[in-house]
């Protein structure tokens, strides 16, 4: 996690001393990867969390969320629908 927080500690710099644009770019390529591996391995969800046969989540600008969500329900499987 020493590496998570590092990462996050430079990020908010970057977005300080850069701007938005670059400190997206920072977020995508080396915060997010992180997050997402963090997650994959050790969900931040109950143990005991109950299986689902469903699960609908919306999405806005960003897949994030969603991806956590998934990750936390240990989904076998997930898919998704294209809108028109």
């Amino acid at each position: 996690m020493k590496t998570l927080d590092a990462r996050w500690a430079a990020y908010k710099a970057i977005h300080r001393e850069k701007g938005q644009a670059e400190a997206q770019r920072y977020y995508r390529e080396e915060v997010w990867p992180l997050v997402r591996e963090a997650w994959r391995e050790h969900p931040r969800v109950p143990e005991e969390m109950p299986s689902f046969a469903a699960s609908i989540h919306t999405l806005g600008r960003s897949p994030e969320a969603t991806i956590l969500a998934i990750l936390g329900t240990r989904a076998a499987r997930a898919g998704g629908a294209k809108h028109p």
